[in-house]
């Protein structure tokens, strides 16, 4: 991930454009939590184990705005706030009230590793990433000049500022779901019948492809 690629998605998100799929949820008052699936997946297209979608922590400010995101790696954080931005306590304050009380409580994990790496980075950004992680509880791993690590026993709980909310989908957008689980469990059932007939058995995707035929009435019971 690059800067220019995070300010990319910081674009997209204030002009409101709909060139990617993306799915927000607001956790703070200045804080959501977004998935991006930035390509569409076909059918015929290559099969990608690691296909999934790219999560991110992204930070408005008072006027509403998109100014920076933490974009979540499996072991890492990258960071990043918008230049003329810079020096308000945006990132710092959504970390400590917002992304790292939601990485702790919410997905129960024990501890948060970060990486600065002075060749990688300008000397005032490696000072000033450095200076942040130190200042969030972050320290430096043993015998190590750029890795960090925040204990979930070491996280201050008092600055916890999460506050989720929920938005409705409409009706005609929750029966496109529904229509795109169907074809899902169509598309399972046709591979489960064609591997029991090829080979007597279909490793349990026949019984995967009921549970998908069942959230058709999960969306219309449950979510209205």
């Amino acid at each position: 991930m690059t800067n220019k690629k995070i300010q990319y998605y910081i674009n997209v998100l204030n002009n409101n454009d709909k060139e990617i799929i993306l799915f927000k949820r607001k956790i703070s008052k200045n804080v959501e939590l977004v998935k991006i699936w930035d390509d569409n997946h076909f059918e015929n297209d290559s099969i990608v184990c690691n296909y999934d979608p790219l999560k991110f922590f992204f930070i408005k400010n008072e006027l509403g705005d998109y100014v920076g995101a933490v974009y979540v790696m499996i072991n890492d954080l990258y960071w990043y706030i918008n230049k003329k931005h810079r020096n308000n306590k945006y990132m710092s304050n959504a970390l400590r009230e917002a992304v790292l009380p939601y990485l702790f409580m919410k997905e129960k994990r024990k501890s948060i590793n970060i990486s600065i790496d002075s060749c990688q980075l300008s000397e005032k950004c490696y000072n000033n990433s450095r200076l942040m992680a130190l200042n969030q509880g972050f320290k430096l791993v043993s015998q190590s000049k750029i890795n960090y690590k925040l204990l979930k026993s070491n996280f201050c709980k008092k600055n916890n500022k999460l506050s989720e909310e929920n938005y409705q989908i409409k009706t005609d957008r929750l029966e496109q779901l529904r229509k795109q689980v169907f074809s899902a469990h169509i598309t399972l059932s046709k591979i489960s019948d064609e591997l029991l007939m090829a080979y007597g058995f279909d490793s349990g995707l026949s019984n995967t492809a009921k549970e998908v035929k069942e959230y058709i009435h999960i969306l219309q019971d449950e979510y209205k």
